[in-house]
């Protein structure tokens, strides 16, 4: 059994054991920092309903031990049955759903009962959870326009059947003063926004960036910044367009690089927005695919305003790709998934650079099959990969803990 009492003395903020006397507060949270039987660093990721306790990847407690949460009555100690084995525990106010998790490993969910497979869907984090919307699920592109939403991965809402926009796949998906938008996609003008997911609000329908598909949009400076995306004859797009609410949007840049496409979700890190590779498809004939890959590129570029760009590096670190997912967080970037050379010729590899340019392949292999237009998002320390074209997929949530 390990020591806990330097532990409760660091952590002041929330015990009365160490400072003495005070009146017993309602617990909002907890401290990150806690302790558990056999491991050396472990840490508290709480969403108000789901709470991760991750540990190193090399430590592996028997079964049962014990989790000692600080509280301001003092460390409590849990037993817990085991690694991934979820249990509700209850300081006072506080009640959360506690797992605890190795860093560097894998979960997934089967999803079976929930929404079906798709491709090119919007993933985004608000509210504790991550709100599901749209996506396609077909070679017809017959795109339903629903909305879902779960707090611990494994129970999926559907808040609406048919919102009022149009079922897409490859939109500029983004959370934007406290509000879910939609920004054109599917060859669309239009930019929808949610405060919750289900009462939408139309800001136009004819935006002059025109039709686009699979564009990248931020919210940048209290703005909204919208950037790449393949036009109808597939080029790929080289304006830049910026706006307040969604309603009336300006063009404020053309970017420096080659106009792009086929990269789903976005990556802002430290202020600035990363574009990583990219590519363009179009009509050619390969016998699989009425559409193929007719351009991948290897640059980074980032900007702090979506009006001056500069270049990052020439070469990805990893081979270029069409139909991948993106994510910036606050430690770095994530590449996931993708068409390498060919629209079939799909991977299920993650990469992670700290600064957003240096990639390497995440230290702990993704165990996902081959696969592109995934959506990706971060989620209470860890990072979610869900969808993807095919039934090879399925309907699948992945969930990984950095290492």
């Amino acid at each position: 059994m390990m020591k806990v009492i330097g532990l409760a003395c660091s952590l002041v903020l929330f015990l009365t054991a160490c400072g003495g006397g005070g009146q017993q507060a309602q617990l909002e949270s907890l401290p990150t920092t806690l302790a558990v039987d056999g491991c050396t660093d472990a840490r508290m990721h709480d969403s108000g309903v789901i709470a991760y306790v991750t540990v190193e990847r090399t430590c592996a407690p028997g079964a049962p031990f014990t989790v000692y949460f600080p509280t301001d009555t003092g460390i409590q100690s849990v037993a817990f049955t085991g690694l991934g084995v979820e249990q509700v525990v209850s300081f006072g106010s506080w009640e959360r759903r506690v797992t605890v998790v190795q860093r560097g490993t894998w979960r997934r969910f089967p999803n079976t009962e929930a929404w079906n497979w798709r491709d090119g869907a919007g993933l985004l984090a608000k509210d504790g959870g991550l709100y599901f919307l749209s996506g396609g699920n077909g070679d017809d592109r017959n795109a339903p326009p629903d909305v879902w939403f779960t707090n611990d991965l494994v129970t999926w809402t559907r808040l609406v059947e048919q919102a009022p926009w149009m079922g897409r796949h490859g939109a500029g998906w983004v959370v934007h003063r406290g509000r879910l938008y939609i920004v054109s996609g599917d060859f669309a003008t239009d930019a929808w926004s949610s405060a919750d997911g289900t009462t939408w609000l139309q800001h136009t329908d004819t935006a002059d960036f025109g039709p686009l598909y699979a564009p990248n949009a931020v919210s940048l400076n209290d703005e909204l910044i919208l950037y790449n995306g393949m036009r109808p004859d597939y080029s790929g797009e080289t304006g830049v367009w910026a706006s307040g609410d969604g309603s009336q949007w300006q063009r404020v840049a053309t970017v420096p690089y080659q106009g792009r496409a086929l990269i789903h979700g976005s990556a802002v890190f430290q202020g600035r927005v990363y574009v990583i590779g990219g590519g363009l498809k179009g009509e050619t004939d390969d016998g699989d695919w009425p559409v193929d890959t007719t351009a991948e590129f290897s640059d980074i570029w980032s900007s702090a305003d979506g009006r001056v760009w500069r270049k990052e590096a020439d070469t990805l670190g990893f081979a270029p790709r069409t139909h991948f997912s993106v994510l910036g967080t606050a430690q770095g970037c994530y590449v996931a998934n993708g068409s390498v050379g060919l629209q079939r010729l799909t991977t299920g590899e993650v990469y992670f650079a700290s600064d957003c340019i240096h990639f390497k392949r995440v230290s702990d292999p993704s165990p996902m099959p081959g696969v592109h237009a995934t959506s990706m998002a971060e989620f209470n320390g860890s990072i979610v990969i869900t969808g993807g074209h095919g039934s090879v997929v399925g309907s699948a949530v992945w969930q990984y803990f950095p290492n």
